[in-house]
Protein backbone atom coordinates (compact mmCIF):
# COMPACT_ATOMS: atom_id res chain seq x y z
CA UNK A 1 0.00 0.00 0.00
CA UNK A 2 1.38 3.36 -0.91
CA UNK A 3 2.22 5.79 1.35
CA UNK A 4 0.12 8.38 -0.06
CA UNK A 5 -2.68 6.23 -0.14
CA UNK A 6 -1.83 5.23 3.93
CA UNK A 7 -2.22 9.08 4.61
CA UNK A 8 -5.02 9.96 2.14
CA UNK A 9 -7.00 7.45 4.68
CA UNK A 10 -5.86 8.92 7.83
CA UNK A 11 -6.94 12.61 6.59
CA UNK A 12 -10.47 11.24 5.71
CA UNK A 13 -10.59 9.55 8.91
CA UNK A 14 -9.94 13.14 10.04
CA UNK A 15 -12.22 15.42 8.32
CA UNK A 16 -14.74 13.31 9.13
CA UNK A 17 -14.88 13.00 12.21
CA UNK A 18 -14.21 9.05 12.43
CA UNK A 19 -10.85 9.34 14.32
CA UNK A 20 -12.79 11.86 16.75
CA UNK A 21 -9.73 14.09 17.15
CA UNK A 22 -11.14 16.86 18.73
CA UNK A 23 -11.89 14.65 22.06
CA UNK A 24 -8.54 12.81 22.15
CA UNK A 25 -6.96 16.23 21.32
CA UNK A 26 -9.28 17.99 24.39
CA UNK A 27 -7.41 14.65 26.68
CA UNK A 28 -4.70 15.29 25.83
CA UNK A 29 -4.38 18.77 26.25
CA UNK A 30 -5.88 18.59 29.89
CA UNK A 31 -3.34 15.56 30.91
CA UNK A 32 -0.57 16.83 28.94
CA UNK A 33 -0.72 20.45 29.25
CA UNK A 34 -2.44 20.08 32.41
CA UNK A 35 -0.25 18.21 34.28
CA UNK A 36 2.42 20.09 33.26
CA UNK A 37 1.17 23.39 34.25
CA UNK A 38 0.74 21.81 37.46
CA UNK A 39 4.04 20.44 38.20
CA UNK A 40 5.65 23.48 37.37
CA UNK A 41 3.45 25.77 39.82
CA UNK A 42 4.72 23.53 42.42
CA UNK A 43 8.10 24.32 41.77
CA UNK A 44 7.72 27.90 41.28
CA UNK A 45 6.05 28.09 44.68
CA UNK A 46 9.08 26.25 45.87
CA UNK A 47 11.13 28.80 44.51
CA UNK A 48 9.20 31.73 45.45
CA UNK A 49 9.22 29.82 49.50
CA UNK A 50 13.53 29.45 48.83
CA UNK A 51 13.56 33.58 47.46
CA UNK A 52 11.31 34.53 50.35
CA UNK A 53 13.57 32.70 53.28
CA UNK A 54 16.70 34.69 51.41
CA UNK A 55 15.04 38.30 51.13
CA UNK A 56 13.69 37.69 54.72
CA UNK A 57 17.58 37.37 55.93
CA UNK A 58 17.32 33.78 57.38
CA UNK A 59 19.76 32.81 54.85
CA UNK A 60 22.20 35.63 56.19
CA UNK A 61 24.70 34.82 59.37
CA UNK A 62 26.19 37.51 61.64
CA UNK A 63 29.94 36.83 63.16
CA UNK A 64 30.86 38.61 65.95
CA UNK A 65 34.05 39.18 67.31
CA UNK A 66 33.95 42.77 68.98
CA UNK A 67 37.32 43.98 67.37
CA UNK A 68 38.93 40.77 65.90
CA UNK A 69 37.21 40.43 62.55
CA UNK A 70 39.88 40.61 59.54
CA UNK A 71 37.63 42.63 56.71
CA UNK A 72 39.30 41.84 53.85
CA UNK A 73 39.31 37.80 54.73
CA UNK A 74 35.50 38.56 55.29
CA UNK A 75 35.18 40.28 51.94
CA UNK A 76 36.61 37.78 49.96
CA UNK A 77 34.86 35.08 51.36
CA UNK A 78 31.66 36.13 48.79
CA UNK A 79 34.08 34.23 46.24
CA UNK A 80 33.46 30.54 48.18
CA UNK A 81 30.49 28.53 46.66
CA UNK A 82 27.53 28.58 48.45
CA UNK A 83 28.00 32.48 49.54
CA UNK A 84 26.37 34.78 47.67
CA UNK A 85 27.55 37.81 49.57
CA UNK A 86 30.04 38.80 52.13
CA UNK A 87 31.01 42.29 54.50
CA UNK A 88 32.15 43.52 57.64
CA UNK A 89 30.49 45.71 59.68
CA UNK A 90 31.46 47.82 62.63
CA UNK A 91 29.94 50.74 64.88
CA UNK A 92 31.21 54.23 64.97
CA UNK A 93 28.53 55.60 67.74
CA UNK A 94 25.58 57.83 67.10
CA UNK A 95 25.47 60.61 64.00
CA UNK A 96 23.32 63.19 64.39
CA UNK A 97 21.67 64.65 60.81
CA UNK A 98 20.56 68.16 61.55
CA UNK A 99 17.05 67.42 59.86
CA UNK A 100 15.94 65.49 62.95
CA UNK A 101 18.49 66.82 65.92
CA UNK A 102 16.55 64.84 68.33
CA UNK A 103 16.42 61.87 66.49
CA UNK A 104 20.12 61.01 66.61
CA UNK A 105 21.06 57.39 64.47
CA UNK A 106 23.14 54.59 64.78
CA UNK A 107 26.38 55.30 62.48
CA UNK A 108 27.92 51.82 61.08
CA UNK A 109 31.01 51.67 59.11
CA UNK A 110 30.63 48.71 56.19
CA UNK A 111 33.04 47.28 53.84
CA UNK A 112 32.72 47.47 50.34
CA UNK A 113 31.28 43.60 50.60
CA UNK A 114 27.80 45.09 52.15
CA UNK A 115 26.96 46.80 49.20
CA UNK A 116 26.07 43.39 48.30
CA UNK A 117 24.11 42.43 51.22
CA UNK A 118 22.13 44.98 51.71
CA UNK A 119 21.07 44.98 48.42
CA UNK A 120 22.76 48.45 47.29
CA UNK A 121 24.34 49.37 44.02
CA UNK A 122 28.05 48.82 44.32
CA UNK A 123 29.05 51.75 42.52
CA UNK A 124 28.72 53.47 45.47
CA UNK A 125 31.85 51.71 46.77
CA UNK A 126 33.89 52.79 43.93
CA UNK A 127 37.72 53.81 44.62
CA UNK A 128 37.40 52.88 48.23
CA UNK A 129 41.39 52.32 48.98
CA UNK A 130 42.85 53.00 52.76
CA UNK A 131 44.04 56.20 53.42
CA UNK A 132 43.51 59.23 55.80
CA UNK A 133 40.59 61.19 53.65
CA UNK A 134 38.08 57.80 54.53
CA UNK A 135 36.18 57.61 57.48
CA UNK A 136 38.38 55.78 60.10
CA UNK A 137 41.30 55.77 58.34
CA UNK A 138 43.98 52.94 59.63
CA UNK A 139 46.23 54.05 62.91
CA UNK A 140 49.70 54.07 61.55
CA UNK A 141 50.92 52.95 65.31
CA UNK A 142 48.57 50.30 66.17
CA UNK A 143 47.87 49.23 62.93
CA UNK A 144 44.23 49.46 63.59
CA UNK A 145 41.17 51.02 62.88
CA UNK A 146 39.58 53.14 65.23
CA UNK A 147 35.82 53.72 64.55
CA UNK A 148 33.50 56.64 64.90
CA UNK A 149 35.37 58.90 62.79
CA UNK A 150 34.26 62.02 60.70
CA UNK A 151 32.42 61.08 56.73
CA UNK A 152 34.95 63.12 54.69
CA UNK A 153 33.04 65.62 52.90
CA UNK A 154 30.86 64.79 50.24
CA UNK A 155 31.22 61.27 51.22
CA UNK A 156 28.60 58.77 50.36
CA UNK A 157 26.64 57.44 53.01
CA UNK A 158 23.51 54.81 52.65
CA UNK A 159 20.93 55.12 54.74
CA UNK A 160 18.44 52.45 56.26
CA UNK A 161 14.67 53.08 55.03
CA UNK A 162 13.27 53.69 58.35
CA UNK A 163 16.33 56.36 58.42
CA UNK A 164 15.59 57.56 54.95
CA UNK A 165 11.44 58.14 56.03
CA UNK A 166 12.74 59.93 59.22
CA UNK A 167 14.95 62.16 57.17
CA UNK A 168 12.94 62.11 54.32
CA UNK A 169 15.96 61.83 52.25
CA UNK A 170 16.24 59.72 48.90
CA UNK A 171 19.68 58.83 46.89
CA UNK A 172 21.20 61.83 45.39
CA UNK A 173 20.44 63.93 48.16
CA UNK A 174 22.57 66.40 50.46
CA UNK A 175 22.52 65.03 54.23
CA UNK A 176 24.16 67.56 56.58
CA UNK A 177 25.01 65.74 59.58
CA UNK A 178 26.83 66.49 62.85
CA UNK A 179 29.99 64.92 61.30
CA UNK A 180 30.01 66.80 57.97
CA UNK A 181 28.27 67.00 54.88
CA UNK A 182 27.30 63.74 53.58
CA UNK A 183 25.53 62.56 50.42
CA UNK A 184 23.07 59.66 50.25
CA UNK A 185 23.93 57.35 47.75
CA UNK A 186 21.57 54.53 48.57
CA UNK A 187 18.20 53.18 51.01
CA UNK A 188 18.49 50.00 52.09
CA UNK A 189 15.56 47.63 53.23
CA UNK A 190 16.10 46.25 56.43
CA UNK A 191 14.22 43.13 57.11
CA UNK A 192 11.74 43.72 60.31
CA UNK A 193 12.24 40.47 61.94
CA UNK A 194 16.07 41.08 62.25
CA UNK A 195 17.61 39.75 65.37
CA UNK A 196 20.29 42.46 65.19
CA UNK A 197 18.65 45.87 65.08
CA UNK A 198 22.12 47.82 64.52
CA UNK A 199 21.53 48.58 61.01
CA UNK A 200 17.09 48.88 61.41
CA UNK A 201 17.70 53.12 61.40
CA UNK A 202 21.00 53.40 60.59
CA UNK A 203 23.68 55.57 58.49
CA UNK A 204 26.42 53.37 57.50
CA UNK A 205 29.54 54.69 55.52
CA UNK A 206 31.40 52.57 53.00
CA UNK A 207 34.84 52.10 54.87
CA UNK A 208 37.92 50.67 53.08
CA UNK A 209 38.66 46.84 54.68
CA UNK A 210 41.54 48.03 57.02
CA UNK A 211 42.53 47.39 60.30
CA UNK A 212 39.88 45.23 62.70
CA UNK A 213 36.62 45.06 63.04
CA UNK A 214 33.44 43.89 64.92
CA UNK A 215 31.41 41.81 62.95
CA UNK A 216 31.27 39.82 59.70
CA UNK A 217 28.30 39.41 58.03
CA UNK A 218 27.21 36.27 54.80
CA UNK A 219 24.84 35.24 52.74
CA UNK A 220 24.54 31.82 52.19
CA UNK A 221 22.30 29.92 49.49
CA UNK A 222 22.07 26.99 49.89
CA UNK A 223 22.65 27.37 54.16
CA UNK A 224 25.34 24.30 54.74
CA UNK A 225 27.03 23.67 58.09
CA UNK A 226 30.08 23.03 56.42
CA UNK A 227 30.22 26.30 54.56
CA UNK A 228 28.78 28.02 57.83
CA UNK A 229 32.11 26.61 59.63
CA UNK A 230 34.29 28.36 57.09
CA UNK A 231 32.92 32.17 58.35
CA UNK A 232 35.47 31.38 61.49
CA UNK A 233 38.25 32.06 59.19
CA UNK A 234 37.90 35.64 59.98
CA UNK A 235 38.57 35.60 63.35
CA UNK A 236 41.77 37.50 63.84
CA UNK A 237 41.92 37.66 67.54
CA UNK A 238 42.97 35.84 70.58
CA UNK A 239 43.45 31.81 70.56
CA UNK A 240 40.88 32.04 73.63
CA UNK A 241 38.39 34.44 72.02
CA UNK A 242 35.29 33.24 71.19
CA UNK A 243 33.66 34.32 68.32
CA UNK A 244 29.60 33.77 67.71
CA UNK A 245 27.81 33.09 65.02
CA UNK A 246 23.79 33.99 64.56
CA UNK A 247 21.38 33.79 61.77
CA UNK A 248 19.96 37.26 61.51
CA UNK A 249 16.32 36.08 61.30
CA UNK A 250 15.09 33.02 63.02
CA UNK A 251 11.58 32.82 62.80
CA UNK A 252 11.43 31.47 59.55
CA UNK A 253 13.68 28.17 60.44
CA UNK A 254 17.28 27.21 60.81
CA UNK A 255 17.62 25.95 57.67
CA UNK A 256 15.82 25.59 54.20
CA UNK A 257 16.63 22.85 52.68
CA UNK A 258 15.33 23.16 48.52
CA UNK A 259 16.87 20.31 47.11
CA UNK A 260 14.35 17.93 50.13
CA UNK A 261 11.50 20.26 48.71
CA UNK A 262 11.92 19.30 45.55
CA UNK A 263 12.60 15.96 45.64
CA UNK A 264 9.51 15.22 48.06
CA UNK A 265 6.93 17.78 46.08
CA UNK A 266 3.43 16.43 45.81
CA UNK A 267 3.93 17.03 42.25
CA UNK A 268 6.57 14.76 41.58
CA UNK A 269 5.28 11.50 40.40
CA UNK A 270 3.24 13.68 37.81
CA UNK A 271 5.49 12.54 34.65
CA UNK A 272 4.79 9.14 35.03
CA UNK A 273 0.73 9.64 35.92
CA UNK A 274 0.90 11.51 31.95
CA UNK A 275 2.74 8.36 30.80
CA UNK A 276 0.07 6.04 31.91
CA UNK A 277 -2.86 8.82 30.74
CA UNK A 278 -1.21 9.25 27.26
CA UNK A 279 -0.65 5.15 27.05
CA UNK A 280 -4.63 5.00 28.27
CA UNK A 281 -5.45 8.10 25.73
CA UNK A 282 -3.39 6.55 22.55
CA UNK A 283 -5.00 2.46 23.56
CA UNK A 284 -8.80 4.06 23.86
CA UNK A 285 -8.86 6.01 20.70
CA UNK A 286 -7.84 3.32 18.41
CA UNK A 287 -9.50 0.39 20.40
CA UNK A 288 -12.90 2.06 19.82
CA UNK A 289 -12.40 0.99 15.88
CA UNK A 290 -11.36 -2.32 15.98
CA UNK A 291 -14.23 -3.37 14.05
CA UNK A 292 -13.10 -0.74 11.19
CA UNK A 293 -9.52 -2.02 11.57
CA UNK A 294 -10.30 -5.69 11.81
CA UNK A 295 -12.49 -4.93 8.85
CA UNK A 296 -9.74 -3.23 6.82
CA UNK A 297 -7.43 -6.13 7.51
CA UNK A 298 -9.99 -8.93 6.34
CA UNK A 299 -10.12 -6.75 3.20
CA UNK A 300 -6.30 -7.47 2.62
CA UNK A 301 -4.93 -3.89 4.12
CA UNK A 302 -1.56 -5.13 5.37
CA UNK A 303 -1.25 -4.39 9.29
CA UNK A 304 1.76 -2.29 9.04
CA UNK A 305 0.00 0.34 6.86
CA UNK A 306 -2.95 0.58 9.37
CA UNK A 307 -0.02 1.46 12.27
CA UNK A 308 1.10 3.92 10.11
CA UNK A 309 -2.36 5.36 9.23
CA UNK A 310 -3.25 4.91 12.71
CA UNK A 311 -0.14 6.53 13.62
CA UNK A 312 -0.53 9.57 11.85
CA UNK A 313 -4.20 10.40 12.78
CA UNK A 314 -3.22 10.04 15.75
CA UNK A 315 -0.11 12.57 15.44
CA UNK A 316 -2.58 14.82 13.78
CA UNK A 317 -4.21 15.72 17.07
CA UNK A 318 -1.54 14.74 19.31
CA UNK A 319 1.28 16.94 17.85
CA UNK A 320 -0.93 20.24 17.65
CA UNK A 321 -1.26 20.23 21.54
CA UNK A 322 2.31 19.49 22.09
CA UNK A 323 2.86 22.42 19.87
CA UNK A 324 0.32 24.79 21.99
CA UNK A 325 2.06 23.67 25.42
CA UNK A 326 5.37 25.68 24.74
CA UNK A 327 3.88 28.70 25.22
CA UNK A 328 1.52 27.16 27.83
CA UNK A 329 4.56 25.91 29.50
CA UNK A 330 6.85 28.59 29.27
CA UNK A 331 4.31 31.29 30.76
CA UNK A 332 4.04 28.97 33.90
CA UNK A 333 7.45 29.07 34.64
CA UNK A 334 7.93 32.56 33.86
CA UNK A 335 5.53 33.46 36.17
CA UNK A 336 6.09 34.48 39.46
CA UNK A 337 9.06 33.01 39.10
CA UNK A 338 12.05 35.20 40.80
CA UNK A 339 14.73 33.27 39.27
CA UNK A 340 15.82 31.83 35.50
CA UNK A 341 12.97 30.14 34.24
CA UNK A 342 14.66 27.78 31.75
CA UNK A 343 14.61 23.96 34.40
CA UNK A 344 10.92 25.03 35.21
CA UNK A 345 10.22 25.10 31.50
CA UNK A 346 12.05 21.61 31.20
CA UNK A 347 10.15 20.71 34.03
CA UNK A 348 6.91 21.31 32.15
CA UNK A 349 7.48 20.23 28.82
CA UNK A 350 9.24 16.66 29.78
CA UNK A 351 5.66 16.15 31.30
CA UNK A 352 4.00 17.33 27.79
CA UNK A 353 6.54 15.03 25.80
CA UNK A 354 5.81 12.05 27.80
CA UNK A 355 2.11 12.00 27.41
CA UNK A 356 2.69 12.48 23.62
CA UNK A 357 5.06 9.86 22.91
CA UNK A 358 2.61 7.63 25.21
CA UNK A 359 -0.34 8.34 23.60
CA UNK A 360 1.78 7.60 19.92
CA UNK A 361 2.99 4.15 21.73
CA UNK A 362 -0.38 3.43 23.15
CA UNK A 363 -2.15 4.48 19.35
CA UNK A 364 0.45 1.76 18.08
CA UNK A 365 0.42 -1.24 20.64
CA UNK A 366 -3.95 -0.49 19.95
CA UNK A 367 -3.91 -1.31 16.65
CA UNK A 368 -0.64 -4.08 16.37
CA UNK A 369 -3.22 -5.69 19.03
CA UNK A 370 -6.48 -5.45 16.36
CA UNK A 371 -6.57 -9.12 14.98
CA UNK A 372 -9.02 -9.85 12.03
CA UNK A 373 -10.15 -13.25 13.22
CA UNK A 374 -11.77 -11.72 16.16
CA UNK A 375 -13.63 -9.52 13.97
CA UNK A 376 -17.16 -11.27 14.82
CA UNK A 377 -16.19 -10.85 18.43
CA UNK A 378 -15.52 -7.08 17.78
CA UNK A 379 -19.14 -6.57 15.85
CA UNK A 380 -21.05 -8.23 18.36
CA UNK A 381 -19.43 -6.11 20.81
CA UNK A 382 -19.40 -2.66 19.03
Amino acid sequence: MRASAVVSEAWRNIASGAARAGLWACLIAVFGIGLAVLDQRSVVGLIQSAQTYQDAGAATYVLTAPGAVNPRRCDNLSALPGVTASGALRQAGQITALAAPASPLTHMEATPGMATMLGVDQASTAGLTDGPNHTAGPDPASGSTPAGGQPSPGGGVWLSSAAAELLGAAPGNALPTSLGQARVDAVYTYPDQANDRALARAVVSPTPPSGRWDQCWVKLWPVRQDTLTLVYAVYDGSPDGTPTINQLVTQMGASFDAHHGLATRPTRTLPYVSLVAGLVIGWTAIALRRLELASALHARVPKSALVWQTLCETAVWTLPVALAALPATYIAATLGNPVGSSQVWATGLRVVAVTSLATLLGGMASTLATRENRLFTYFKNR
